[in-house]
């Protein structure tokens, strides 16, 4: 909790805001009455996201779904997909996608932007820095009022994996 209050601070959202989407004029635990600029807010997530998951497999990413492009990424992403991260920033979420499963995986957005879902796990084929694709198990929300799309992958071998050593 208390790394989850860090972050909170950090971002100058509440608690509840954080996990919960709850707006922030109805967060009891934010700490400060005045929002922080949202280019300070990106820029405070993308440190975040290289402190604390500078050694995770888990590939997350805050992504703007006015623009389809990125506004932070975990060091994972370039590890995994090899891009360097000045070029992964410039990728429109789509196209790292392969074509087979654009239309499917817009419709996953799509679903978990309505009311009646809000997480949403599916499995797809992201595109790498050589040009192959690797299969990766993702977990996505949608904040339709922010219109972010916040996720965290893993390649389905790790998930494998991690199915192993849980049981």
């Amino acid at each position: 909790m208390d790394y989850v209050r860090r972050i909170a601070e950090e971002l100058d959202v509440g608690i509840a805001q954080l996990f919960f989407g709850i707006p922030e004029k109805n967060d009891p635990t934010r700490k400060s009455a005045e929002p922080r600029d949202p280019a300070a807010r990106v820029d405070a997530v993308q440190r975040y996201f290289d402190f604390f998951m500078e050694n995770s497999v888990a590939m997350d990413r805050i992504l703007d779904l006015r623009s389809g492009y990125p506004s932070a990424l975990s060091l994972a992403w370039e590890k995994t997909l090899g891009w360097p991260r000045p070029e992964l920033m410039k990728i429109r979420w789509i196209e790292l996608l392969h074509p087979d499963e654009r239309d499917s995986m817009a419709e996953v957005v799509e679903r978990s932007a309505s009311d009646s879902e809000s997480v949403a796990a599916c499995e797809h084929r992201l595109l790498t820095f050589s040009g192959s694709y690797i299969r990766v198990h993702t977990k996505l929300a949608v904040d339709r009022e922010a219109q972010i799309m916040a996720s965290i992958s893993l390649p389905v071998e790790t998930v494998a994996l991690i199915r192993q050593i849980e049981v």
